[in-house]
């Protein structure tokens, strides 16, 4: 069983408890930090999102959604570039953490250059 459909039987009974790994969200979670992960039926920008990407679990913050098309855009925090678009189909839940609105206007602003950016290039 691949670890993004185990997390995702898990999460049918309710949270979940994972250990980051990395860097790409810091400072908000440091590596090793333990994280708890929600089922979650509706996401916001700023929101932190567990996905899976390339057989990985991904814990990075969401810039945006397209709902039409079904895609979820991400980015870590620490990150220099944007996830590649994330099938919503594929994110399991998000990180229980209260999001400060300057953080989520900051997300939804970043979301916003990119889609522009590639809408303009």
């Amino acid at each position: 069983m691949r670890t993004a459909d185990a997390l995702r039987a898990f999460l049918e009974d309710g949270d979940v408890t994972v250990t980051v790994k990395g860097l790409s969200m810091s400072p908000a979670f440091a590596p090793g930090q333990r994280v708890t992960v929600s089922r979650r039926r509706f996401l916001l920008p700023g929101d932190v999102a567990v996905f899976a990407l390339d057989g990985q679990l991904v814990v990075h913050r969401v810039l945006g959604i397209h709902p039409f098309r079904g895609r979820l855009l991400a980015q870590g925090d620490a990150a220099p570039r944007a996830d590649r678009l994330v099938p919503l189909a594929d994110v399991l839940g998000a990180v229980r953490t209260p999001v400060p609105l300057r953080t989520r206007a900051r997300a939804l602003a970043r979301g916003l250059r990119l889609a522009l950016g590639a809408a303009f290039a």
